[in-house]
């Protein structure tokens, strides 16, 4: 992805985000951050930032998004 952010400005984004208490942003910035974690093959960090996202989704009320982070979830074994 060519437009992916680095690490650094992930993170400052992830707490900028979380200072604002913007849970669809976390949401999204959690799951770009598993998405990235499983593009490199650090199933065990995607994993991490998935299920913060799954988080932030049912916080920020987004049903699909929850629903789709927690499918993701199941596949890895890392929900019942």
């Amino acid at each position: 992805m060519a437009d992916e952010p680095d690490e650094a400005t992930l993170d400052a984004r992830l707490k900028a985000a979380a200072a604002e208490g913007d849970a669809a942003t976390l949401t999204g910035l959690y799951r770009l951050a598993g998405d990235l974690g499983a593009a490199r093959g650090a199933t065990d960090a995607a994993a991490f930032f998935w299920t913060q996202a799954h988080v932030w989704a049912l916080v920020a009320g987004d049903e699909a998004q929850a629903e789709d982070l927690a499918q993701r979830l199941r596949r890895g074994g890392r929900l019942d």
